[in-house]
């Protein structure tokens, strides 16, 4: 039942939204369980860093390495932004506009584990835990 409720909101949001436009809100707070439409998405931990530091300098040169990475198989772009759940946070940063960004360590929604399946980057903030 939870499989065909995601599936079903998957699909009223890709038909809603058919930009990458989860990802693409400034004032989103992200957490573990969020869902994430992503347009691209990265293998690794180390791969999505490399974005990160391509995203840090400018939209020309984050777009260049995702092409390339996705020929060389580290990452993927998709027609058609794909849902996917927040595993974890893997670090906060300013991209080139100064604009708060986060790298997502994504798991995938139809799956039952909670396996880290892929990365990607996203406008937003961390959520604050409060603490002792």
């Amino acid at each position: 039942m939870k499989k065909l409720l995601i599936t079903l909101c998957v699909l009223v949001a890709t038909i809603a939204f058919p930009s990458s436009a989860f990802s693409q809100q400034e004032d989103k707070t992200w957490e573990r369980g969020d869902l994430l439409v992503a347009r691209h998405i990265c293998k690794t931990e180390d791969a999505i860093m490399k974005v990160v530091l391509a995203d840090t300098k400018s939209e020309k040169e984050t777009l260049t390495l995702l092409f390339i990475m996705s020929q060389l198989g580290q990452c993927k772009i998709f027609q058609v932004p794909l849902p996917f759940l927040v595993h974890s946070i893997v670090t906060p940063y300013k991209d080139f506009a100064g604009k708060d960004s986060v790298a997502l360590a994504l798991q995938d929604p139809a799956n039952e584990t909670s396996e880290i399946f892929a990365y990607a980057i996203a406008l937003g903030v961390v959520k604050k835990v409060k603490g002792i």
